[in-house]
């Protein structure tokens, strides 16, 4: 017999993780304009795309999800 209860549980754990993981992703877009660390490498070997292309990429991927899951 399936126990509907622990399903809707289990996804009201995971709407509430993404939408907490949304959240920490913001404050880290934030995080970097602020401290004008925006435009700073993506990584250490001179590529020249931004950190803030890799925090936009993550936010639209999870943004994508949440619109999907509600």
């Amino acid at each position: 017999m399936t126990d509907w209860n622990k399903i809707e549980n289990t996804f009201e754990t995971i709407d509430n993780e993404l939408s907490s993981v949304l959240c920490d992703a913001y404050d880290l877009r934030n995080f970097l304009k602020v401290q004008k660390m925006a435009h700073v490498s993506k990584d250490n070997d001179g590529s020249i795309i931004p950190i803030i292309d890799c925090a936009e990429s993550i936010i639209k991927f999870l943004e994508s999800i949440e619109r999907n899951n509600n």
